[in-house]
């Protein structure tokens, strides 16, 4: 009935695309990364940023984490980052898949990594609860709204502010000169080194 993932560097590939495809068809399916103002690999981000679009329409929801200095709840100077590093999936409220695997084509075929599949709902619920209240609140949750005429979809960040929201339209914290460079850098590294 439900899928929650959470990983600070996604990128499905393919063959991912289709198995949160096919998931996402009968069941819930939620997504926590960081984003780019979060994440250390700015790269592997770019290579999930090309999935967001496609993710969303199959009714996956999207969250990434924002940087503890911009959440509207947090005016601490100098606050860290507080990037997301927890590598799991819950399934079900029953299954619980933690370790140091990320869900990306690298982590499984290319890295010695390795994850551990716990079949336990008490540690299943509380692995979800803590991404409930701790990440998901202090994350941009991620939406499209359509696009005008022959436009595609165009995807809003949307923070919570109190009982209303912030919508961003565009990705927080990545100018032109940084969506240049990381798109010209993604364009020789292949996706599957990502």
């Amino acid at each position: 009935s439900e899928v929650l993932l959470a990983s600070p560097y996604f990128v499905p590939g393919e063959r991912g695309v289709l198995a949160l495809r096919e998931a996402a068809a009968g069941v819930r399916v939620s997504l926590v990364t960081n984003s780019l103002a979060t994440t250390d690999e700015p790269l592997a981000h770019f290579g999930y940023a090309r999935y967001r679009v496609a993710l969303l329409d199959m009714g996956v929801a999207l969250y990434e984490l924002m940087p503890r200095t911009s959440r509207i709840d947090d005016d601490a100077p100098g606050a860290s980052l507080g990037r997301l590093h927890a590598k799991l999936a819950v399934v079900d409220g029953r299954w619980l898949s933690i370790g140091s695997m990320n869900m990306d084509r690298r982590s499984a075929h290319s890295n010695t990594e390795m994850a551990l599949i716990v079949d336990s709902p008490v540690l299943a619920s509380q692995a979800s609860a803590l991404l409930h209240s701790q990440r998901m609140p202090h994350s941009y949750q991620l939406r499209t709204r359509p696009g005008e005429r022959d436009e595609p979809a165009r995807l809003q960040w949307v923070a919570t502010e109190g009982e209303g929201e912030v919508v961003h339209a565009s990705e927080p914290s990545l100018n032109w000169g940084r969506r240049l460079r990381l798109s010209m850098i993604s364009a020789l590294v292949g996706e599957e080194l990502l």
